[in-house]
């Protein structure tokens, strides 16, 4: 119904424009020479002021006249059309130099490895953190809630490029039984701001540092679980990584952990590593071309 609306629109606006010229044309070529030799005619003894010549001499200025004119509009017209074509070839020319720059120059990674901290510190003054800064998505500031927070170092495997630098969007932790299966914690938590952080880059591996704010209820909660339930975790972090063309990769990391070397004075495990048989995954989210102006890091550690 909408096409045939469109259609029926489309038709008046062309039969109006067909009748405009017609009657444009009639005005000009008819009624003006007719009208003016009216007015001559009232001081004259002839009936008629013009000749044969004369007319076909005007009649053939009109119709040059009209002739320029159309041929005027439709060079408008072609070069209008090629101003577009044009626009649109070097469009995709555009498009294609991006992504043959986004595929050099991209990167993806794979989650390999957490080590977390569980300090009875209470982050203050986060503009001030270099490492990216989450909250748990439940806790509630107007409740009067304690603000704390635990650290976690995070070790990404390169498959592809080198980041420089990481904006971590969402951060989930899911805590197991590993003899029953089922989820006995969990944490989802997301991004402060809108800052990045600077990757360590080493030969293997790339590493950064986050500090998740939470309560202190659920933070003794999620250790207790991690330390009851043998130290099995499920994590799944989204983020982008930019490499040093800024050129930011989209992506979420899902990864199977269990914790190897128990520290007795921490009363945990020291580092989750992949759980071996088991594959890290890491799902795209998309690619885009950013720029040193367009991203804002955090303060700088060094």
């Amino acid at each position: 119904m909408g096409e045939m609306m469109k259609f029926v629109k489309k038709m008046f606006v062309i039969i109006g424009a067909i009748i405009g010229v017609i009657l444009a044309s009639l005005f000009i070529f008819v009624y003006i020479p007719f009208t003016v030799n009216k007015l001559y005619m009232y001081n004259s003894e002839q009936k008629v002021l013009w000749e044969a010549k004369d007319v076909l001499e005007f009649y053939g200025a009109g119709l040059a006249a009209c002739g320029t004119a159309i041929l005027g509009a439709v060079a408008y017209k072609q070069n209008n059309r090629l101003n577009k074509l044009n626009i649109s070839l070097q469009e995709q020319f555009k498009q294609r130099e991006d992504d043959n720059f986004i595929a050099n120059y991209s990167c993806f990674a794979l989650l390999e490895a957490l080590e977390f901290t569980f300090s009875s510190n209470i982050p203050c003054n986060y503009e001030t953190h270099y490492e990216q800064m989450l909250q748990d998505n439940s806790y509630k500031e107007e409740l009067g809630e304690t603000k704390m927070g635990f650290e976690c170092n995070v070790d990404l495997k390169p498959i592809k490029g080198y980041p420089a630098l990481i904006y971590v969007e969402e951060f989930d932790l899911f805590v197991s039984d590993e003899d029953t299966f089922r989820m006995k914690a969990c944490l989802f938590a997301s991004n402060i701001d809108n800052n990045y952080s600077r990757v360590a880059i080493q030969e293997k591996k790339a590493s950064f540092k986050i500090t998740v704010l939470i309560d202190a209820e659920r933070r003794k909660e999620i250790k207790e679980s991690i330390d009851k339930y043998d130290g099995r975790i499920s994590a799944d972090m989204r983020f982008d990584l930019v490499t040093d063309n800024y050129v930011v990769t989209k992506c979420k990391c899902r990864a199977e952990l269990k914790g190897i070397n128990y520290n007795t004075q921490k009363e945990m495990y020291d580092t989750y590593i992949v759980v071996r048989g088991t594959q890290p995954l890491c799902f795209w989210y998309g690619h885009e071309l950013s720029s040193k102006e367009k991203i804002k890091t955090k303060i700088e550690e060094f």
